[in-house]
């Protein structure tokens, strides 16, 4: 019996000091949308987590909330119309898959995102390394184009969905490529490119 408990200890012990979380901020003031929905934007409100990981709202302005859509999931506390002022901070531990959408009630035009919630380990956040390249349409219904910035010998591209299983992987040889995503589901990708350089993930949308 002490050597179950203590084969247990070890285990959870062995498990809890490899489970890592992050908290990622948002700075919640006007114009805080996502980069793709404008080019001038302050701040990119469209982030993609892991599940246990906490989003953290820091309030730089007055008169805003923060409030999940639809309603009920996360928010600021009390109802639509109450305001905090900076300084302020309200954060929230998603510990569900799945894709949160989020807005300041009294300017849901100018302060809006989406929360992309993947299954642990997915992201591989602890990778310091970032490859810089971009995908585009995006949403799209039909293609993907991939853009490197880099040229370099053995890209992998790898796509999950939304809980995490791996639906499409190429070896990428050259700068500028292109995916036919025709017959893929409705929702969001999560796309993967590692290479000699490091690990980078970015949010695709089908629609």
């Amino acid at each position: 019996m002490k050597k179950t408990l203590l084969t247990l200890l070890l285990f959870f012990t062995f498990v809890f000091s490899f489970s890592q979380t992050e908290t990622i901020t948002i700075p919640w003031n006007f114009f805080s949308v996502p980069a793709e929905d404008d080019p001038d934007t302050l701040f990119d409100t469209n982030i993609t987590i892991e599940e246990g990981d906490t989003v953290e709202w820091v309030f730089e302005g007055f008169g805003h909330n923060v409030k999940s859509v639809p309603r009920g999931t996360f928010g600021t506390p009390g109802d639509d119309f109450t305001f905090y002022d900076a300084p302020y901070t309200y954060s929230y531990t998603f510990m569900d898959v799945g894709v949160f959408d989020f807005e300041c009630f009294p300017h849901s035009s100018l302060m809006y995102g989406t929360i992309t919630v993947v299954p642990e380990g997915t992201l591989s956040l602890d990778n310091v390394n970032k490859i810089d390249f971009s995908i585009y349409p995006n949403p799209s219904g039909y293609k993907l184009n991939i853009n490197l910035a880099q040229n370099t010998n053995n890209t992998k591209i790898e796509v999950y969905d939304i809980l995490g299983k791996r639906i499409h992987s190429q070896i990428l040889t050259s700068m500028q490529s292109s995916i036919n995503v025709s017959r893929w589901n409705l929702g969001v990708y999560l796309v993967k490119i590692t290479n000699k350089i490091g690990t980078q993930t970015k949010r695709f949308v089908k629609e």
